[in-house]
């Protein structure tokens, strides 16, 4: 299954979106992010607002069990572990967990976001952050 990956084509609502919602747009358009996201569920793989590059996922094959992906389980948005994939009747479901054994619950590739390809040394600067993103949209 194929994401759809239409944008939003008017730049007055597209300039409105912030935060968690902005990385999801920016993501579901086919760019690459560079975000923080709070708690301590992911040490000592990922620490609290530690900065990780997150790429994001055109096709279920894109998933693989042990991804650490950016997604939606019910009403909550994690960047956690992927822990087991199950298909039936063709359509992928992925278990979500954090580092500590927690399991947050089932999803669908619609609610996976973007997957992190690098997590960031914690004293990375704003400027070195601008340079990565830049290189990266250069290979895209």
């Amino acid at each position: 299954m194929k994401k759809d990956t239409a944008a939003i084509t008017d730049p007055d609502v597209a300039n409105q979106i912030v935060g968690r919602d902005a990385y999801i747009f920016r993501l579901k358009a086919g760019e690459t992010v560079v975000f923080g996201e709070p708690g301590n569920s992911m040490v000592p793989k990922i620490h609290h607002r530690q900065k990780c590059v997150y790429a994001p996922v055109r096709t279920e094959a894109d998933i693989q069990k042990d991804d650490i992906v950016f997604c939606k389980v019910g009403p909550h948005h994690y960047t956690h572990i992927v822990k087991s994939i199950s298909v039936e009747g063709g359509t992928a479901m992925y278990l979500i967990g954090n580092n500590h054994g927690r399991i947050n619950g089932w999803t669908s590739f619609d609610n996976i976001y973007g997957k992190v390809t690098e997590v960031l040394p914690t004293d990375i600067t704003k400027r070195e952050i601008a340079a990565l993103l830049l290189k990266l949209a250069d290979k895209e």
